[in-house]
């Protein structure tokens, strides 16, 4: 058994485990102090998120997705010219912006497609993940999605 302590719910679950273990068998309790990792924390919640706007929308989770890192990421990677694969996106993002103007609709749908496909969150500073993810509940409040937030990803907003 694995609590991790976020509320007083969780701790009088684990304290009423430890009450409750049978004295008779082997029981190994470990209590540690967890180092959050907020990088990590904000990319569960935004993955999180796009789950739940799947649910909310009738589409797939990579729909929504896709959808959200072109509205949303991909003008961070152009702004702050984040390298993908060891190029700057910015300049990926203006030859593929180049197709549409030279009214190359198509192929410009297709290679930001791919784009969008090979980008993560991944490369985000903490600043940057911020940034996306009060981006993603703008958004979601002005498309009326429902966004939670379980207490122990909350530090990953602030």
């Amino acid at each position: 058994m694995h609590y991790l302590l976020a509320n007083e719910t969780v701790r009088g679950n684990a304290i009423k485990y430890i009450l409750e273990a049978d004295m008779d068998s082997k029981t190994e309790i470990i209590v540690q102090e967890v180092k959050q990792d907020r990088s990590q924390a904000q990319r569960r919640l935004g993955h999180m998120w796009h789950g739940e706007v799947a649910k909310q929308t009738g589409h797939t989770h990579d729909q929504i997705r896709n959808r959200i890192m072109l509205k949303l990421a991909v003008p961070i990677f152009y702004r702050d010219r984040i390298q993908v694969n060891g190029v700057y996106s910015s300049d990926t993002i203006d030859v593929i912006r180049n197709l549409k103007t030279q009214g190359m609709q198509m192929e410009y749908q297709q290679c930001m497609k791919s784009f969008v496909a090979g980008i993560t969150t991944n490369s985000f500073t903490v600043k940057q993940n911020k940034e996306f993810l009060d981006s993603y509940q703008n958004l979601a409040i002005s498309e009326g999605w429902g966004l939670t937030v379980p207490d122990e990803l909350r530090f990953a907003l602030d």
